[in-house]
Parts: structure tokens; sequence; C-alpha cells
């Protein structure tokens, strides 16, 4: 079963858990970028959740393929920022799945109050199109993944399944399922994972596509 949590997403439950989870991670793959509304971080949204956005780009935009193994310049530092916890106290890791897809965690480390590691990914696509397709099957699979939930849970009163939000990269928009972030800039997908806090996310994936410019 299912069941939505105080903040909002969709908590899932029993045997059709497996079957939604599945679909979010097959979505995942497809690349794509969401995010939430969020008055305190600057950005503004726009109810657009299954709705393929007619976005063009010029060549000039894609992104380095150094810049993506540098988890776009984000540092320790800036992870403390976000985490309000000093520098020294930030682990930072990097991770390449494949070639084309890498992973980035800052962790607190300290002897502090344990805080909510920023976790965000970063994948390359061949082109701009490649990735404006990514973010179109992203709010697709979204509509897709809702109405797989109502379906087992019978609530047809879930809310938009996933929202844009404008003033991060080209294109931004949240997920309710996972609760994760997606950007595009140029030919990169930023899937900001963690924190969860919706107005953080946004926070990162600012700092994020500022170092990918």
């Amino acid at each position: 079963m299912f069941q939505v949590n105080g903040s909002g997403k969709w908590k899932m439950r029993g045997v059709g858990a497996t079957v939604c989870a599945a679909l979010i991670v097959v979505t995942v793959a497809c690349g794509g970028s969401p995010a939430e509304k969020s008055s305190a971080s600057g950005g503004s949204t726009t109810d657009r959740s299954t709705t393929s956005a007619a976005v063009k780009a010029p060549a000039s935009a894609k992104v380095a393929k150094e810049k993506i193994d540098g988890c776009a310049g984000f540092t320790a530092e800036a992870a403390a920022k976000i985490l309000q916890i000093s520098p020294s106290d930030v682990k930072a890791s990097s991770t390449p799945v494949h070639d084309a897809l890498r992973i980035c965690s800052y962790e607190s480390a300290g002897k502090s109050s344990p805080k909510e590691p920023v976790v965000f990914s970063l994948e390359i696509e061949k082109s701009v199109e490649a990735s404006i397709d990514s973010m179109s099957r992203l709010r697709d699979n979204a509509g897709i993944a809702k109405r797989s939930i109502e379906g087992v849970t019978g609530d047809k009163d879930q809310g938009p399944a996933s929202r844009d939000i404008d003033g991060i990269g080209d294109e931004a928009i949240w997920l309710k399922v996972n609760g994760a972030l997606y950007v595009r800039a140029g030919n990169v997908n930023v899937t900001v994972l963690q924190p969860s806090d919706i107005e953080l996310q946004q926070q990162v994936a600012k700092m994020v596509v500022t170092g990918l410019r």
C-alpha cells in the first residue's frame, strides 16, 4: 500500500511498493530533473506535471565532461554552508557510476549532531537535445507513476505528480514520488537526492549549475 507522509511525498508499503519503486528507477535511468515550490529559495513554480516542454537550446550550451568529473566544482565548503557545519566536518566523496554518470556526496563527519548529507548525481548526455528528451520522459513517467499509485490506493486526490520550477538551470522539476530535484543545464542532468528539504535542494542545485557554466 501507499500513504502520504507529512511532507506531501508518497510513502510506499507492501507489494505495490516494489512495482512502483521499479518504475521510479526506470524514470531516473531515462534522465531527468524535479523541484518543488519554494518562495524562500527564490524559485517560482508552475504545474506542468505530465506535459513535455518544448525547450530549445544552442549547441554551445554543452558542458565539458571535466566539469562532471570534478563534481561541478562543488566543494566541502559549499556543503558546509548548506548543512551549517564546519568545512572540516564534511567528508566528501566522488563516485563514477560509469563514464557519463557520477555521484557526489558530502557527509557530516564531525562530532556535532548528525546532518543529512548533500548528495547529487551528474549525468552528461551526448547532446543538449538528448538531455531535453530525458526531461520530457521524466515528466511523462511522473504521470505514469502517479496513475499507478492512484490505481493501488484508489485515492485520486494526490495532487500533481511533478512541478516545474523557474530560475534554476535551463529547466527544473521536482518529482513527488521520490522527493528528488532534477535540473537540466545544457546537456547535463543534475539530480539532487539529499538533503530532503526542498529549499536546500534548490540551493544545492543553483550552486551546481553555476559550477557547470
